[in-house]
């Protein structure tokens, strides 16, 4: 086992703040936002892990990135293709129905 330093846990304390006020944000924004928009939001997450992992080095293969297009592309086409607004509207009516009846 390697020697006690303070360097590593103040390393370690950072990360974890740093997971936390992350965690604060996302349901600070969740709030915010309806239920669809933020799983839009979400499901872009893999688009911004190869934005950051390319450049400094990751090597994607072709089958990842087609997977990650489909998970990217399915909710906006399931969104676009029965309009924003009542996606929404049924996801609040869903959500609600659970909520009344003590689903959560």
């Amino acid at each position: 086992m390697p020697p006690f330093a303070w360097s590593w846990t103040g390393v370690a304390i950072a990360l974890g703040l740093a997971c936390v006020l992350i965690q604060l944000v996302m349901n600070w924004a969740q709030k915010t936002v309806s239920p669809v928009r933020a799983t839009l939001i979400y499901a872009s997450e893999p688009i911004w892990g190869g934005l950051v992992g390319r450049p400094a080095g990751d090597r994607i293969p072709s089958a990842a990135v087609f997977g990650a297009a489909l998970i990217v592309l399915a909710p906006w086409y399931r969104s676009s293709d029965q309009g924003f607004e009542e996606v929404t509207r049924r996801v609040e009516r869903q959500i609600s129905a659970c909520y009344h009846r003590g689903i959560t």
